[in-house]
């Protein structure tokens, strides 16, 4: 999928534009993932949505913003999903977490520092999200 040339960044001054309006340093693998790809992207394992960080809305930047003006969310958590069911995936940027957040209580578990990881690094998820679904 990635081999693709339409998943390849071409604007990379937007993209840095991007990442700086993040407010919050971002994990190495996350900038070389988006410096390398432009989004969205679907996955054969996982039904989420991945975003782009800043090309057309809904936006990694965009939903980051929106849930911290919206419910609080502190900087170094990084909206990395479209929402479904209720639930989006969520980069801690600080400590290179990938978290499965939903609005019925989780949301409240990552404000505390209590909800576990869901991957334990972006490397990890981007490896779970576009590796080719087991044979039958």
């Amino acid at each position: 999928m990635l081999a693709d040339p339409a998943y390849q960044r071409k604007d990379l001054v937007r993209l840095e534009e991007s990442l700086a309006a993040l407010g919050t340093p971002v994990p190495e693998a996350f900038a070389d993932f988006y410096r390398r790809y432009v989004g969205p992207f679907t996955s054969p394992t996982i039904p989420f949505v991945l975003l782009d960080v800043g090309a057309a809305a809904p936006t990694v930047l965009h939903s980051s913003l929106t849930c911290r003006r919206e419910y609080g969310w502190l900087p170094k958590f990084l909206v990395l999903t479209e929402v479904l069911d209720n639930q989006v995936l969520v980069l801690d940027a600080e400590a290179n977490q990938v978290l499965r957040v939903d609005f019925e209580g989780r949301d409240q578990q990552l404000l505390e520092g209590t909800l576990e990881a869901s991957w334990p690094s972006f490397e990890a998820f981007l490896a779970e999200f576009f590796q080719a679904p087991a044979a039958a």
